[in-house]
């Protein structure tokens, strides 16, 4: 049922995104599966991030970033073996993933709750602007 949905959403998704570089500005994806586990792993931690912040305030905002957490994910399985089988350790992508989150989850805090109006808009610029890199990456974003 969804593992073969899952399986041909997540191919067309990927040849797509890494065969195309459409109008709205999607970005062309590196040709080393290291570097596309690495953007894959960071994008994943960021949208975490985002879900759990946003499940405080907004639920339909936060329901949505779970969705790209998911497809970021099936992405990263769907490279995890040529990135493995290239030298990169398995767990680097934990741990690269942990740390994007982190630092993501400290910028949203930074932005919603600093009193410091330059530390909260600065901050509230890098989130976006790590989100956006993410959505860009993908078609239709």
């Amino acid at each position: 049922m969804r593992p073969v949905v899952t399986v041909l959403v997540m191919t067309f998704t990927i040849i797509f995104t890494m065969t195309f570089t459409v109008a709205n500005g999607a970005m062309a994806l590196p040709s080393s599966p290291v570097e596309r586990a690495r953007i894959f792993t960071d994008c994943a931690g960021r949208y975490a991030a985002l879900s759990m912040h946003e499940s405080f305030f907004d639920g339909a905002a936060s329901e949505a970033a779970d969705a790209r957490y998911y497809l970021f994910l099936d992405l990263l399985e769907a490279v995890r073996e040529d990135a493995v089988n290239d030298g990169l350790p398995a767990r680097h992508l934990l741990h690269w993933r942990i740390e994007a989150k982190a630092a993501q989850a400290t910028l949203l805090h930074r932005a919603t709750f600093y009193r410091d109006p330059i530390v909260s808009d600065t901050s509230r610029q890098a989130a976006d602007a790590y989100i956006s890199h993410c959505n860009r990456l993908l078609l239709g974003s």
